[in-house]
């Protein structure tokens, strides 16, 4: 399995665990994790043990006790990247399955960096256009692919896809862009019939 560094969204893109419960693992001190640079501020890094515990534990937790679930946590941490079996006491858990979904999950990750211009900028683009990839996630997330279609129709729905998954690896920072697009909203206003009267029209004075 690869090794690298992973911040916690990476994290839950690959795990499907919540960001937020990453977060608080990693606050907590119940999952270890590296600052980048000497900030102290500084973003959080996981490492591949943590991956392979986080998805286990997605499928394991209702089945495990929070004291068996630091058990099973330092034990992946004591596996070798090629080992996949682990033994709580009289419980052997096999990781193969899991390892497997994470290795696939990295694969997306990488194929969804691919797919775009300017990773790590503060505004990337679909690779071979000038469309914001996070301009196409809130899209996506205030009425589905199908709204962002409408809006950018040259665009393939693999293309929107993988711009939805990069706003989740790599959430926006500051202010969000709108959820309806231009078009959306003019589509949307009522405009009166031609031989309809305004308003405010002065009515004709008769002599």
């Amino acid at each position: 399995m690869p090794s690298s560094d992973f911040t916690a969204a990476e994290a839950a893109f690959v795990t499907g665990r919540p960001l937020s419960a990453i977060r608080k693992a990693v606050s907590e001190g119940a999952l270890r994790a590296r600052r980048r640079g000497t900030d102290r501020a500084g973003t959080r890094l996981l490492g591949l043990p943590e991956l392979r515990y986080l998805r286990a534990l997605d499928r394991l937790q209702d089945r495990l006790s929070p004291v068996a679930q630091g058990e099973l946590y330092a034990a992946v941490r004591a596996l070798g990247p090629d080992e996949h079996r682990v033994e709580l006491g009289p419980l052997a858990v096999d990781l193969t399955t899991f390892d497997r979904e994470v290795e696939e999950r990295l694969r997306r990750l990488g194929a969804v960096r691919e797919a775009v211009d300017g990773h790590g900028q503060k505004d990337p683009v679909l690779r071979g256009t000038d469309v914001s990839v996070y301009v196409i996630a809130a899209l996506v997330g205030g009425g589905g692919p199908d709204e962002a279609l409408y809006a950018y129709p040259s665009l393939s729905p693999e293309q929107v896809m993988a711009a939805a998954e990069y706003a989740r690896a790599y959430p926006k920072k500051g202010r969000p862009y709108p959820a309806k697009s231009f078009k959306r909203m003019l589509t949307e206003l009522e405009w009166p019939d031609d031989g309809e009267e305004a308003d405010d029209e002065t009515p004709a004075v008769e002599p």
